[in-house]
């Protein structure tokens, strides 16, 4: 691999280039996409990016950027479904900050704690003799799971996504509106962005941890690499069990 000039922002086309890069020093991942004005090159987010390079790379952390739809095995490993989203990675991999939107004086903030080698202090953990002991924890969990529960079977065919069917907030959530229109499929949405709640714990309840989510008859069918992967082998209406809407 070429030189890292400090204060330059490297294009990261692979997880071995990512890793190499990750394994000799602390690092800032920006993820981005063409279709986002603000994140594409020469958009707001990619200007502050790299005017954080250039301030904070002499110091020995590494800029890099990805493009998240071109490289989906970067993005599903950490996680990425909106964009743009800054991922800073300790040297050896460790996630020490992740920061979600166009937000540059939060993106600014930590990048500056970052360099200055603050990490983001973890939530208290009560013990989980407290939680037993009042019986919280565990009446909060089963509300959310049965609200959860109720979510899923609110409809025949329900899309937890970012943002709007008219407005995706990520390019997986605008993907898989584009394919279930496509093919005829009726659908109802829940955007996630507006419920921290579900948002965190749906990813837990169905083992699934990246949006958007697509279940049927309160089935997880999966994200939008299962749904392109039904969409190819014919009718996806038929495959998921559901009637097709009218033309």
């Amino acid at each position: 691999m070429a030189a890292f000039p400090p204060g330059a922002v490297r294009d990261v086309g692979s997880e071995a280039e990512l890793d190499t890069i990750t394994s000799a020093a602390k690092t800032g991942v920006f993820f981005w996409a063409a279709w986002h004005e603000p994140s594409k090159p020469g958009g707001q987010m990619d200007t502050v990016w790299n005017k954080l390079a250039e301030l904070h790379g002499p110091t020995g952390v590494r800029f890099a950027r990805v493009e998240a739809e071109a490289v989906p095995t970067i993005s599903e490993r950490f996680g990425i479904s909106v964009v743009p989203t800054f991922v800073l990675v300790e040297k050896g991999g460790k996630v020490a900050y992740t920061v979600e939107g166009a937000d540059a004086p939060a993106l600014t903030q930590k990048v500056q704690a970052f360099a200055a080698g603050v990490t983001e202090a973890a939530p208290a953990m009560e013990s989980a003799a407290a939680g037993a002991g009042d019986g919280g924890e565990v009446g909060a969990s089963g509300d959310l799971n049965a609200r959860l529960a109720k979510l899923i079977n609110s409809a025949p065919a329900i899309l937890f996504m970012k943002g709007e069917p008219r407005a995706p907030r990520c390019g997986f959530s605008r993907k898989i509106v584009g394919l279930l229109e496509e093919h005829k499929v009726p659908f109802s949405t829940f955007d996630i962005l507006q419920d921290e709640e579900v948002r965190q714990g749906l990813k837990t309840y169905s083992n699934w941890p990246t949006y958007p989510q697509l279940y049927v008859n309160g089935e997880l069918i999966g994200g939008i690499d299962i749904v392109q992967e039904m969409a190819q082998e014919g009718d996806l209406a038929e495959q998921l069990g559901v009637t097709r809407a009218e033309q």
